[in-house]
């Protein structure tokens, strides 16, 4: 089981350096885009290269797409760290479940 890390994004980077790059590709494959891009976000390039090696063009693609619309948009570190916590629970070989839900909100005005 993961323990609970200050820097959840360092026990990514760990797994990704500790699994071999079809056992990333094979697991990141039940991941949803938009989810592995969010659990990205603060990965630097050289953290990321280790997802891109593992992944088709085509995900690379997408993956960078998603994350380039997700560095505009207003989002809760609640969600990024849940989903943070779940592609690291996908490469601890744990299953992977679908969550219907969004993370993207509109901006809206504040009241006041």
């Amino acid at each position: 089981m993961t323990r609970k890390s200050p820097f959840p994004e360092r026990e990514l980077a760990r797994l990704l350096m500790a699994l071999p790059r079809i056992e990333i590709q094979n697991r990141l494959l039940k991941v949803s885009d938009r989810e592995l891009a969010l659990a990205m976000l603060n990965l630097d390039e050289n953290e990321r290269s280790g997802i891109y090696a593992a992944v088709s063009p085509e995900k690379i693609r997408r993956l960078r797409e998603e994350l380039s619309m997700l560095r505009r948009l207003r989002l809760h570190r609640e969600d990024y760290l849940t989903a943070l916590a779940r592609v690291i629970s996908v490469l601890e070989g744990r299953p992977y479940t679908e969550v219907l839900r969004s993370y993207i909100r509109p901006r809206g005005r504040r009241p006041g």
